[in-house]
């Protein structure tokens, strides 16, 4: 596996991380969710269906400080500890 396969790998880990994050904090897309898979149509695609341009992107403005930072962590992207939302913002690369 070359050092740029990694890299794209790592990314999308951290995209799906800070989905996952932001899907945590909205209470009613997890019941809308549930209610989707109780009834059937929640059918997912397997793994392998699912095409990199039908992935949905992140709000991360929705996101809180800490999401923000744990995103900017997992992407690798250094920030100063003090930072603010909008400048944590700033530095999410734009997809």
């Amino acid at each position: 596996m070359t050092q740029a396969q990694v890299t794209e790998l790592e990314e999308q880990l951290a995209t799906l991380k800070g989905e996952f994050i932001a899907f945590q904090n909205d209470p009613e897309a997890m019941k809308a969710r549930i209610a989707e898979l109780e009834s059937g149509e929640g059918n997912q695609p397997p793994e392998g269906d699912q095409k990199p341009s039908e992935v949905q992107p992140i709000n991360y403005a929705g996101l809180k400080v800490d999401e923000l930072r744990a995103v900017l962590t997992e992407k690798g992207i250094a920030f100063e500890s003090g930072a603010k939302k909008d400048e944590l913002l700033a530095l999410i690369p734009k997809e």
